[in-house]
């Protein structure tokens, strides 16, 4: 196998962090997630740290992009992308 061959196959899609907490959570930590993270009532700060409690590391800053994105891609209470 050639260098190429191992770069290309060492390649993966690399999601998100909110992508990747999302693949963590289910039920009903899942929808209670998605809930605050499209609730701007809801500072990023403490959806961060209420995470960080449960071993989940997401940077305030992740929820701060995501909900300053024009609604190019949001998550329905499922964690499924929506994108808009």
């Amino acid at each position: 196998m050639g260098l190429a061959d191992e770069i290309a196959s060492s390649v993966t899609r690399r999601g998100s962090e909110i992508d990747r907490v999302i693949a963590e959570l289910e039920g009903d930590d899942l929808r209670d997630f998605v809930s605050a993270l499209n609730d701007p009532t809801v500072s990023p700060s403490a959806i961060s740290k209420a995470l960080s409690n449960r071993g989940l590391l997401l940077d305030q800053r992740r929820i701060s992009a995501y909900r300053n994105n024009g609604g190019r891609v949001r998550y329905g209470l499922d964690g499924r992308r929506v994108v808009g």
